[in-house]
This record gives C-alpha cells, sequence and structure tokens, in this order.
C-alpha cells in the first residue's frame, strides 16, 4: 500500500479494533477473589486510614471521634508499557496481516496485566500499613504500652509459598490501584523524527497504576508440608491462627479463611488434602474438606 496520512488511519484503525476487540474477550478475573480495586485520581492514594479498623460502639451520650493510627502508608502509582512498531517496508509490500494478530497478541498481554500484579503483591511481600512486610513475624498489635508482635509468615522449607486468604471482607487483601486503563496508542505522524530516521510506525498499550496490601490480618504464607497428612495439619494451623487474630483492643477480628492460592508446583497435593473427604480408611472427616477454593497461578514459583 502507499504509505499516506488516509492509508495509514485505515490501517491503525484495523490493528486497534484488533487489540480493543481481543482485550475484551475472556478477560482473566482470578485477582478480582482476593483483590479489591480502588480507582485513583492522581499520582498515588493514601491509605493511613488502614491503622484503624472500623467497628460500632453502643452509641452512648455523644459520638466518640476515631482518631486516625499514626502510620503513614500510600501507593504511588506505576506506568507501564508495550511498545511495538510496524515496518514501513512491510506496508509498502503489503505484508500487513501479521501486525493485526501481533496486536491481538499485545491485547493477551494487557488482559492479565491486573492478574499478574495483584499475584506479584503476593510474592513481592512489600511493605504494608503497619511498616511491615505484607507477610511478617513481628506485626505490631496492641495500644498503651501493651504491644504484642504477631506473625502471618510461618515460613518453612518445603518448596514453595502456599497462601491462605479471607476474602469475605469488603477490603480484601490486596488493592489494586487503578489510575489509567489499558490503551491502545499510534505513533503515524510521517513527518515526526522517529519515522524520519527509523522508517517504522510505532503501536502500543499503556496504563497507569500499582497494587498495595489491605489488612495482613487476612493472609498468611507458608513452605511447610511436603506430604498430604503434614499439608493437611499445617491448614488447619494456620486457619486456627487467623481465626485467633485481635485488633489492637484485644477483640477477635472475625478473620476466616476461604480461598487458598498456590503455584503449580505445590496445586496437586493441596487439592488432595482439600478434596479428601477423610483422612484414612476409618472414615475419619478431614477437618478442612472443601474448606477452601484453590486458585491456582501458573505464573507463582
Amino acid at each position: 500500500m502507499d504509505i499516506n496520512r488516509e492509508n495509514l488511519d485505515v490501517f491503525f484503525r484495523g490493528i486497534s479494533a484488533a487489540f480493543r476487540d481481543a482485550l475484551l474477550t475472556n478477560v482473566p478475573d482470578q485477582y478480582k477473589r482476593f483483590a479489591v480495586e480502588i480507582p485513583s485520581s492522581s499520582s498515588r492514594n493514601d491509605y493511613t486510614w488502614l491503622g484503624e479498623a472500623e467497628e460500632l460502639r453502643e452509641w452512648v451520650g455523644g459520638r466518640v471521634l476515631t482518631q486516625l493510627a499514626s502510620f503513614d502508608y500510600s501507593v504511588k502509582n506505576k506506568k507501564f508499557e508495550r511498545t511495538l512498531k510496524a515496518i514501513a517496508d512491510d506496508l509498502r509490500d503489503d505484508v500487513i496481516g501479521i501486525y493485526s494478530t501481533r496486536a491481538r497478541m499485545l491485547a493477551d498481554a494487557a488482559k492479565l496485566w491486573p492478574n499478574k500484579t495483584c499475584f506479584n503483591a503476593l510474592v513481592d511481600n512489600g511493605l504494608c500499613y503497619d511498616g511491615q512486610n505484607f507477610f511478617d513475624t513481628d506485626h505490631p498489635v496492641g495500644k498503651d504500652g501493651n504491644i504484642v508482635t504477631v506473625s502471618n509468615d510461618r515460613g518453612g522449607s518445603d518448596g514453595e509459598y502456599f497462601y491462605m486468604l479471607d476474602t469475605s471482607k469488603p477490603l480484601k487483601p490486596v488493592i489494586f490501584q487503578l489510575r489509567e486503563a489499558v490503551s491502545f496508542d499510534s505513533l503515524t505522524d510521517t513527518s515526526s523524527d522517529h519515522v524520519f530516521k527509523f522508517d517504522d510506525f510505532l503501536y502500543g498499550a499503556r496504563a497507569r497504576g500499582n497494587y498495595g496490601y489491605g489488612f495482613w490480618q487476612q493472609a498468611m504464607r507458608s513452605k511447610t508440608g511436603s506430604t498430604v497428612a503434614a499439608l493437611r495439619t499445617e491448614l488447619i494451623a494456620m486457619r486456627l491462627a487467623m481465626r485467633s487474630v485481635k485488633n489492637d483492643e484485644g477483640r477477635e477480628l472475625g478473620v476466616d479463611p476461604d480461598v487458598i492460592i498456590c503455584g503449580r508446583s505445590k496445586s496437586d497435593l493441596l487439592k488432595q488434602v482439600i478434596d479428601a473427604q477423610y483422612v484414612d480408611t476409618n472414615f475419619t472427616p478431614n477437618p478442612v474438606f472443601k474448606a477452601f477454593d484453590l486458585i491456582v497461578a501458573p505464573w507463582l514459583p
């Protein structure tokens, strides 16, 4: 085809449509089970309010104003992109079909961005609202000099981590902070310096956002358990620990884990543990039978 404004507009409208159609087809949404999407309207979001769990009290006399805890927690948005090029000679020679295919492949990668971002939050184990790593052995709990430390990281040496989460609350363990959804951009100006120097045109995807963390009390990780029996024992212990966690006033938070996330390396073993109705030939009931939904993320270790 001839390289002119009209033909380039037709070409890039075509690959933009291919990208858009592919982006809206079979969108992966595993992350929505354990991450809450929070919109962002600036360069960062402030989550100082995470330092104070919400709880109703009996209204006696006037209202009691809750003072936010002295935590400083914000999540800064990051920019993400993937840029491809369309070789001008390909367009002149009508070798153009491959670019629609590449646009659809780019859309498939863009669809995974929220999923990978949220699963990576578990692996990266960054800082949460109390200044500790999200999974840590010494989260401070309490006030007025009565501080104890609580662990939501059980460690272990049996392969890779798996994660137990309570996803039943409005604020889930992971925050997916969205500033700008995935969009499709192109550079098609034949008078641009880039086109003059390199004789190609650019197109690609861009987005802005980041992950953050909700309450660490709603999550726990472990590496312990290389057999069905050992893993069952670990799941029971983890669930008990999460159900027992208290707030700064010493009251239980009502945490009740319902999801386990793992990579492929431990998925078969965990499935055996959760799906077994009995633990032996004497028909002893399995305490964790169907107690959790198992989410297997192929890009986790």
